[in-house]
């Protein structure tokens, strides 16, 4: 140890002889500070101007440190361009400079040499990340409340990453007497690991293999704050390889070594690496740590309360993929690897989840028109040439009514869908229409609990008087927030479960969540009356949605509830009188954690009711009376008089609710002054923020269990204490006075040890 070390030591001293230790220390830290101080600058500035300014400042560890332009994020991106300038002489310059021999006939062994000289990348590494770390260290006395542990996780792994870049070049260093030639095979064998994932990952094995050997993305995970031992794993393997590729290098230079010989020791090097690096990933065998405060990069405690439900039984997660639709490319065989790593927090508590893909071609919406714009050619033939051109074997895919056989894809409209199957039952997850497309935690937390639950949500729609529909497309009808497949808010994708019962044919179960009365434009017969009383007085939950047009058809279920409708409100001051922005109110705010998110940036969330009249209770029915939404005090009622109850200038009650205690439960009712509010008209407006608040309503009747609460505590980190001055200060101090006094150093010491 004591020779490693003496070595490391020298070569640390030759490096400081020359300026390019130094320049590079220098230009570290100028990087750093035109990453940080400009962060800063620009939060102080936000934070100064206040208003609805200030209401996305949060989480500014991650802001300023690990986002997709923080400081260590963007460093990530620049390491390579500084270990290749320190690392190409560091053993071709012994052999350019004939001092190599001296080594070789010393009493130092190759293993020695090799190691000293990579103990010394590792201090010189371990200065860098200090560099690093001052900024960290900034950080947290300018931001209270600052994430430690994501600035931990992170330089953690900058400096993994740093050091296996240090042992690449450090075999490249091994291989020419050059060193311009060892610098420049080391930014190809960067540039070979950063893009191996993306090479031949359609070949399961091979795809296997590559993912393995990329460094793309390993040190991301730790810089955002979680720390997996796969990813340590992997940079102790990959750096453990390229030092046994140098000291196998440099036995081959001091005795002559047969060349089967040498390719059995590199053989077997790799093949202990791959075993390793291949057990080490197994989700049995992944650890893993989460630095952040709150855990925010761990699935919440609801989402592992679920998971610990399914106990020791295996989860089969199987996404069936047109060729044809439009999302095809999400899950093709080439993002297998991106699929396993957005199921793996699942996979960190439930390792038994299996992933299968079944891929297939059908007509989907979107593609109706194929054949008529192929003539002449069957389907099967125009799926076989659009598999051709994308590279992907035709045998691959079966037919739809192969595929039918085993899931009724066709009743999906052939989308790209995700079956999970466990314990005997089976649900569908979709893909969505926004941005993400995939599930979020939310949605697949919403699925577990179907495949887990024997008391499913049930929403059941009133039909047989004309009422609005939960299964109709046109624009008075519900379909875009109940039961439309691509929307991620709708009903059946949080976790609901929407049904049609008629009023006249059928009674009302015991069973349903709430009933939902759209809009009647018949009237309701002396039966149907009869059953929505029985219903509501044995506890029932309701919701009534109104128009003042039609008024009279459901005054009967009303005055059940000592609620009447009032006179058309109209808006001041605007283009459109009739259309009504009611604000959510505080009892509505706590109907979600999210919906409070949402409320916070809308400052506040406006709902959109054209239409809308008020409501008044008269409280006769015994009912704890809440307002949902109301207007502001710009809306006025357009009757001349006005109507006992409510005040003259507003805020009217545009949306209500009603609970009681009854039976050894709390009944809810929500009653509407309007019924488009939650209509496809109202949905497909493309300013509309009204599908934020149909989740979190109809989740009040099921006492907050749906949707599933996957929110984190609320990040503390959402401020600086710093001002302009003080960056002011900043920029003086990292802009001006450390470059000079590095600079000034440098020249000292550099002309005392020419000097001496």
């Amino acid at each position: 140890m004591k020779i490693i070390y003496r070595i490391a030591k020298n070569e640390l001293s030759i490096l400081f002889c020359s300026p390019i230790a130094w320049l590079l220390a220098g230009v570290f830290l100028l990087q750093g500070a035109m990453a940080y101080i400009p962060k800063i600058n620009g939060l102080v500035i936000q934070q100064d101007m206040g208003g609805a300014y200030t209401q996305d400042l949060s989480q500014l560890t991650n802001r300023i440190f690990s986002g997709d332009s923080g400081l260590y994020s963007s460093i990530l991106s620049k390491i390579y361009l500084f270990m290749p300038l320190l690392t190409m002489g560091l053993v071709s310059k012994e052999v350019s400079s004939g001092t190599i021999k001296l080594l070789y006939s010393s009493p130092v062994t190759s293993g020695q040499i090799i190691l000293g000289k990579f103990l010394s990348m590792m201090m010189y590494s371990l200065l860098m990340v200090l560099i690093l770390a001052v900024f960290g260290i900034l950080g947290i006395t300018e931001i209270p409340h600052a994430d430690i542990g994501l600035i931990c996780s992170a330089l953690l792994g900058i400096y993994l990453l740093i050091c296996t870049y240090a042992a690449v070049g450090l075999f490249m260093s091994c291989l020419s007497s050059y060193q311009v030639v060892a610098a420049i095979g080391t930014f190809v064998t960067f540039a070979v690991l950063e893009y191996m994932k993306n090479l031949w990952q359609g070949i399961d094995l091979v795809r296997d293999l590559t993912y393995f050997l990329s460094i793309s993305g390993r040190a991301q995970g730790m810089v955002e704050g979680l720390i997996s031992t796969k990813d340590v794993i992997y940079f102790l393997l990959i750096i453990s390889m390229f030092l046994l590729f140098s000291i196998i290098k440099l036995n081959t230079g001091r005795r002559p070594i047969r060349k089967t010989v040498i390719a059995g020791q590199y053989l077997a090097v790799i093949i202990a690496v791959f075993a390793i690096g291949y057990i080490t990933s197994i989700p049995y065998f992944v650890g893993y740590i989460d630095m952040t405060r709150g855990e925010t990069l761990t699935l919440t405690p609801k989402s592992r309360q679920i998971i610990k439900q399914m106990r020791d039984k295996p989860l089969v997660v199987t996404s069936y993929i047109n060729l044809f639709e439009s999302n095809f490319w999400r899950g093709t065989p080439e993002q297998k690897n991106a699929q396993l790593k957005r199921w793996e927090p699942y996979l960190r508590f439930k390792p038994d989840i299996k992933l299968e893909y079944v891929y297939y071609y059908g007509i989907s919406p979107e593609n109706g028109l194929l054949l008529k714009y192929n003539p002449g050619k069957t389907l099967k033939q125009v799926a076989k040439e659009s598999a051709t051109v994308q590279g992907y074997d035709f045998n691959m895919f079966k037919t739809q009514q192969e595929v039918n056989g085993i899931l009724p894809v066709g009743a999906e409209d052939n989308r790209y869908i995700i079956q999970m199957k466990y314990n005997g039952r089976s649900t569908i997850m979709h893909m969505y229409g926004d941005m993400y497309a995939f599930p979020s935690e939310t949605e697949t937390d919403a699925a577990l609990e179907r495949l887990l639950t024997d008391q499913p949500s049930i929403i059941a729609f009133a039909t047989g008087e004309d009422e609005r529909s939960a299964f109709k497309s046109s624009d008075p009808d519900y379909k875009l927030m109940t039961t439309e497949k691509p929307v991620r808010q709708s009903l059946i994708n949080q976790g609901f479960e929407v049904r049609d019962i008629s009023l006249q044919k059928q009674e009302l179960p015991s069973g349903i969540t709430a009933l939902v009365i759209a809009d009647p434009q018949a009237t309701f017969t002396p039966q149907a009356i009869l059953k929505i009383k029985k219903y509501i007085d044995s506890g029932g939950n309701l919701l009534v949605a109104g128009e003042l047009a039609h008024k009279e058809k459901l005054e009967p279920v009303l005055k059940l509830l000592g609620v009447e409708m009032s006179g058309n409100l109209r808006q001041q001051k605007s283009e459109s009188p009739d259309l009504i922005m009611s604000l959510i109110t505080s009892k509505t705010v706590t109907f979600s954690k999210a919906l409070t998110a949402v409320n916070k940036a809308m400052d506040p969330l406006r709902v959109s009711m054209p239409g809308a009249t008020a409501l008044i209770y008269n409280g006769n029915a015994g009912f704890r009376l809440d307002s949902l939404m109301v207007t502001d005090n710009t809306a006025y009622l357009q009757n001349e008089s006005q109507p006992a109850g409510l005040s003259a200038t507003g805020p009217y009650p545009t949306v209500i609710a009603l609970s009681r205690p009854i039976n050894h439960k709390v009944q809810k009712i929500v009653v509407s002054g309007d019924a488009d509010f939650l209509s496809n008209a109202e949905m497909r407006r493309g300013s509309n923020l009204n599908q934020y608040i149909v989740a979190p309503v109809f989740g009040w009747f099921t006492d907050g269990r749906l949707p599933v609460d996957t929110s984190h505590p609320e990040p503390k980190d959402n401020r600086v204490t710093t001002d302009l001055a003080g960056v002011r200060n900043l920029k003086i101090i990292f802009y001006g006075i450390i470059p000079v006094a590095l600079l000034s150093a440098m020249s000292i010491f550099l002309i005392r040890r020419k000097r001496k």
